[in-house]
């Protein structure tokens, strides 16, 4: 499997799904770079993108799961002591994952509200410790050949 940045493999052959979305979310590559539109001042957007060899199924069902995130997710690894609540629905619109852990982890909730299986998922994301933050994330998926193109996206205010 290859990973694709900027049009050019970025040396993850062989990569699972799950490691394929957690190098989407911590490659300085992005869907056009660092993106931060002329919207205002007062607000910010980043998106970071990835070629991944899996069908937008399989990699829709890891990011729809938060029970599935301990797959992939770079913030997992944070905090081993760190504790998650799930509540709402299994996966899908409804879904809620709240953590608490240590400085670095910090304390929040996530809660999807939107999704169009199997290209899209938006998430409201907040965070409580160690700052107070609202944030829209989203996830874009679209199937090209035998692999998916995933785009991760968040905006919110400046704090």
């Amino acid at each position: 499997m290859v990973a694709v940045q900027d049009g050019e493999p970025v040396g993850v052959e062989q990569m699972a799904t799950a490691e394929c979305v957690e190098h989407l979310l911590t490659i300085d590559g992005s869907c056009d770079g660092y993106y931060a539109p002329p919207m205002s001042t007062d607000t910010y957007t980043v998106e970071r993108s990835i070629t991944i060899e899996a069908p937008s199924a399989a990699v829709f069902a890891l990011v729809a799961d938060f029970r599935r995130w301990v797959e992939w997710s770079p913030w997992e690894g944070l905090d081993p002591e760190l504790q998650r609540t799930y509540s709402g629905a299994e996966s899908g619109v409804g879904a809620s994952y709240g953590w608490s852990g240590n400085r670095k982890a910090g304390q929040g909730q996530m809660t999807i509200l939107e999704v169009a299986e199997p290209s899209s998922i938006s998430v409201d994301l907040r965070f409580d410790k160690p700052f107070k933050a609202r944030n829209d994330m989203s996830f874009t998926i679209e199937q090209h050949g035998s692999g998916s193109n995933v785009c991760w996206k968040m905006s919110g205010q400046k704090t």
